[in-house]
């Protein structure tokens, strides 16, 4: 896989969680190759255990954020692209994170 695209559909308020969680993930994925063969459950399971936390530490102006969002931050096997898929995609709002293998690193384009 040299690139893979997170969407949290419909709500572009919380890039920053996603963008935060792409950089968590992408350079075992991308890189590493530990997770070279993550599934998009997977994926979906790991963005539904830590996005609160995430959000938190990465977007929330408040010391303690709102325990309402631990429900509401949850992503579906449908919110998950590799490679081509993305190129197939075409609904961007702002909504997601795409990493990118580059030769210098990776690349995190919020779109």
């Amino acid at each position: 896989m040299d690139r893979f695209y997170v969407r949290f559909a419909g709500d572009n308020d919380f890039c920053n969680t996603v963008k935060a969680f792409m950089q968590a993930i992408a350079p075992r994925v991308l890189f590493a190759g530990e997770w070279r063969d993550i599934t998009k459950e997977q994926v979906v399971a790991l963005f539904n255990e830590h996005a609160f936390s995430l959000y938190a530490l990465h977007q929330c102006f408040e010391v303690q954020a709102e325990d309402r969002l631990r429900a509401y931050l949850r992503i579906k096997v449908g919110d998950v692209y590799f490679d081509d898929e993305i190129d197939a995609f075409d609904n961007h709002n702002g909504d997601g994170c795409l990493a990118v293998e580059q030769h210098d690193g990776i690349g995190y384009y919020v779109m």
